[in-house]
């Protein structure tokens, strides 16, 4: 009865790990360069390692990604419109790929902003105080050119009040603090 018990579980060790193998080879093959191409209108995330006029590297989860850019390639600055020039080495990017295309073709390259989200701890004149849920204070400023967003409705600094939940992006500072250009108030 122990030996047959034994026996089924060896067996049973056996088939989970020719499952987990399969599983983790068909998983892995979606970060080869090769499996970009197929990948339709999948977005890939990663970091810049190098552009040029018609191509652009990146790293996404350790495998280095090259893909061709061409005149129908859409560039965005988190919501803004943007260049092929705002692309640098360093930058976080997710590119959505032209389905189908062979070579692996960027339809849209969007340069991913930093983002804070906490709970409004103090308002300033030139922006307020943010403290996230770890409750790390960091200083946020604003500017005409901020935009606020009331969930998914158009809003106004005046909306924004101590206490509000939030999510602000925009360009972080060496110090922790940020200079948004966008503020949504969760409420």
């Amino acid at each position: 009865m122990i030996n047959k018990f034994k026996t089924r579980m060896w067996l049973f060790a056996v088939v989970a790990v020719a499952l987990l193998a399969a599983a983790c080879s068909s998983g892995s093959s979606t970060t080869s360069t090769s499996a970009v191409k197929g990948h339709g209108s999948k977005a890939v995330v990663g970091v810049v390692t190098a552009v040029g006029g018609s191509r652009l590297s990146f790293v996404s989860h350790g495998t280095t990604k090259s893909v061709a850019l061409d005149s129908s390639t859409k560039y965005a600055k988190g919501h803004v419109g943007a260049t092929l020039s705002d692309v640098v080495i360093g930058e976080h990017v997710r590119v959505r790929l032209v389905p189908g295309s062979s070579p692996a073709t960027a339809a849209t390259v969007v340069i991913l902003l930093p983002s804070l989200v906490g709970t409004v701890s103090a308002l300033t004149t030139a922006g307020f105080t943010l403290t996230t849920g770890s409750g790390v204070a960091h200083t946020v400023t604003t500017s005409s050119t901020t935009s606020y967003r009331l969930g998914k409705s158009p809003a106004s600094v005046s909306s924004l009040q101590v206490g509000d939940k939030v999510r602000t992006i925009g360009s972080l500072g060496v110090n922790g603090s940020m200079v948004a250009s966008i503020v949504t108030i969760r409420g």
